[in-house]
Formats: C-alpha cells, sequence, structure tokens
C-alpha cells in the first residue's frame, strides 16, 4: 500500500467517523424534539383533567382513577404532583422509587424533590386556580429519550459502520492481489514493496556519470544460476524506479567489481553478495566482472552503511577461501528526490565505481545534487 492509499485511508475514515458522530447526533437531537412536542401535548391533557376533577370533585375522590389517565394516551409520564405551598401535597404519582430520592415524600407543606436526568427527561409545571381560590400546582416529568427511541439510531450507526470495514477490508485485499498479479515476488514486494523514483542528474563530488569505466582484471562476477542477467536490468531497474516514484521513496543502486588474482570463484562473489544482502531477485550480471544490486527504499547513506558491513564481511571470508588478495570496488547512486532513468543511474553508477577503484576505501557514493541537475538540464535542453 503506498503513501497515497494510506492517506486516503486515513481521511476515508476520520470523515466517515466524524458523520457517524454527526448523524448519531443530530438524530439524537431530532428524537428528543420530537418526544418534547409529544410530551407537552401529552401534559396539557393531564392538567386538563387534574383542573376537571379538582374542581367538580371533593379532593379524596378527585384523586381516584387518575394514575388510568395516564396510560390512555402516549407518551405517558414518569412522575405527577398535586401539591400547594400552603397545604402541601394533594396527589403524588412515580413510576419508581427513584424520582423521589432519598428523602421519599415529604410531611411538610413543601413542594416534592425530583431527582432527574435532564439529558434524557424533560418537567413541565402548570398552576390552577380551585372553584375556592386556593391554587394548586402540577409538575409532571416525561422522558424524551428512551430507549425505544434511541435504539434506532444506535443500530442504524453500527451496521453503517460494520459495512464501512467490511468495504475497506474488501479493498484492501483487492489491493494485495492486484500487486501480486501485477508483478513477480521479489525483495521489494518482502520488504513492503518498497522503491521509488527519479530523473535528471547532477553530482556533489564532481563525477561524470557519463564516463564509462574499464572492466577491472578479476573473476567474472557470478554465474546465471545466482544472478540474473544483464538483458533484464533496465527493464527491471526502470519498474522499480516508477514504482518508487508513485510511492515517493528514496532507491540507491551499487555496482561492484570483484578483483585479485587470487580472488575466491566467481560462483562464492555471487553467493556472498545475494545471501548477505538478501536481493536474489535484484541482484543482476552487469559485464564480465560487475554485480549491480538494487536497494528499494533506501537512502544513500543506508546503502553505503550495508556496503560497508559487507566489505567487513568479504575480508574474513576471503582468508577462509586462501585468497587474502581477493578484494572488491563498489560504486553507488541513489535518487535523493529527483526523477531519473534507469540508464543514468547505471551511468552514476560506474562514474562512482571508477572513483572507488582509486580509492582507498573503494567504495565511491554519487550524491546528487538537484540544483546542479536543473542547471545542467537548462544548459542541454532549456528545461527547468
Amino acid at each position: 500500500m503506498n503513501r497515497v492509499r494510506e492517506r486516503l485511508y486515513v481521511i476515508g475514515s476520520i470523515l466517515f467517523f466524524l458523520t457517524v458522530i454527526t448523524v448519531i447526533l443530530v438524530g439524537l437531537i431530532q428524537v428528543r424534539q420530537t418526544n418534547e412536542t409529544e410530551a407537552r401535548r401529552s401534559f396539557e391533557t393531564i392538567v386538563a383533567n387534574i383542573q376537571s376533577r379538582w374542581r367538580d370533585q371533593p379532593l379524596p375522590e378527585a384523586s381516584r382513577g387518575m394514575t388510568e389517565l395516564f396510560f390512555s394516551d402516549n407518551p405517558y409520564p414518569a412522575f405527577v404532583s398535586v401539591y400547594s405551598f400552603d397545604l402541601g401535597i394533594d396527589y403524588l404519582w412515580a413510576r419508581d422509587d427513584r424520582f423521589l430520592g432519598a428523602a421519599g415524600i415529604p410531611d411538610v407543606p413543601v413542594p416534592p424533590v425530583i431527582n432527574m436526568n435532564r439529558m434524557v427527561h424533560q418537567q413541565y409545571t402548570r398552576t390552577f386556580t380551585l372553584s375556592n381560590g386556593e391554587r394548586r400546582i402540577v409538575t409532571a416529568v416525561f422522558p424524551v429519550l428512551d430507549r425505544e427511541s434511541v435504539f434506532p439510531i444506535l443500530r442504524n450507526s453500527l451496521v453503517a459502520i460494520l459495512a464501512f470495514l467490511v468495504l475497506l477490508l474488501a479493498v484492501t485485499l483487492a489491493g494485495i492481489i492486484r500487486s501480486g498479479k501485477s508483478a513477480a515476488p521479489t525483495s521489494a514486494d518482502q520488504n513492503g514493496d518498497q522503491a521509488t523514483a527519479s530523473v535528471g542528474v547532477a553530482s556533489s563530488i564532481g563525477i561524470d556519470p557519463s564516463v564509462d569505466v574499464d572492466s577491472p582484471v578479476g573473476a567474472a562476477a557470478g554465474d546465471t544460476s545466482l544472478l540474473v542477467p544483464e538483458d533484464n536490468l533496465r527493464r527491471r531497474l526502470t519498474l522499480e524506479l516508477e514504482r518508487a516514484a508513485i510511492q515517493e521513496q528514496d532507491i540507491s543502486v551499487a555496482m561492484f567489481s570483484f578483483s585479485g588474482g587470487t580472488a575466491p570463484p566467481d560462483t562464492m562473489n555471487a553467493k556472498l553478495v545475494t545471501s548477505f544482502f538478501g536481493f536474489a531477485d535484484l541482484s543482476f550480471r552487469f559485464g564480465r566482472d560487475n554485480i549491480v544490486i538494487v536497494f528499494p527504499s533506501t537512502t544513500l547513506s543506508d546503502t553505503l552503511g550495508q556496503i560497508e558491513r559487507f566489505q567487513r564481511y568479504y575480508w574474513e571470508e576471503r582468508n577462509r577461501w586462501n585468497a587474502p588478495n581477493g578484494d572488491f570496488s563498489c560504486g553507488v547512486s541513489s535518487r535523493n528526490g529527483r526523477l531519473v532513468s534507469g540508464d543514468r543511474v547505471i551511468g552514476e553508477c560506474r562514474a562512482a565505481l571508477k572513483r572507488a577503484d582509486r580509492s582507498t576505501g573503494k567504495i565511491v557514493g554519487f550524491q546528487p545534487d538537484p540544483q546542479r541537475y536543473r542547471a545542467y538540464l537548462r544548459g542541454t535542453t532549456g528545461v527547468i
């Protein structure tokens, strides 16, 4: 999965979950508003019935049968009380004791204390006057967010989340299968399908990449069974560079030249290179004596570090072969944020290898300079 796809997945996932959260909140607000409207209508009906009973009947008879009136309309309340500040509570009904709190029903003429969650309940109050001039206060509490109202919203949101996760998994699996069919299994694929590309070149170490390198004297680089033939190098390197450019990653290429009159057999050189670096399908024969290795998703400095470790390892192994004079030179180049063709990178490696063959350390890296490359293009093609 390349970086662009990863970013799209992350951004898409964030937007999706933000949308789900927004839909849930909007749905809860709409349900609450609808339930509040219905609760207010039901409260008006309850107040009208209480006024009629309290005015037409004596107080003991007026409260009888009130509970049945609550359940005659929907929604029905969770708490109803009728009280006077002077005389106390005339009537009180609660669906359960949680609305009354620890104090329960007060014995003194004070309003009842109602315990409720204001997020899921709504309280309504209305005052009316009896025929003898006494005033009564009606208080009712209605649920405005209950399980029946909230469940459809949460259920639909959960279904949408599961569908999104299934779709995301299907797209990911399709991408993995498609990438597996589009290219043969390579060490670049095994390391996360990593690579990157560039075009154009300019050297910060002053090497002319167009200079050819004479083949050094020594044993051949390796046999066909261990190294990919040279005919496949440019095509494969071009594909790796194109893939690297799309994935915005770096890529390095190293060219080895083995030498020494008593150097180990060429098969051992090839075996040592492929076993140490692990890039069997990215290790190519080049010319008569050279080996080219492509390092996907690796910067120039990291590649040089690996080659230095390989150099120490090679020096230890050559003693086991009784070949103390066996050695190698190596030239390395990288994309370094440029867009560069495969032929250009090979030319840079050949130029670096020529410099490495004359140096003490035998390893030289070609460090591209994008500014000098732009100047080079400006002077040769008129294109910046």
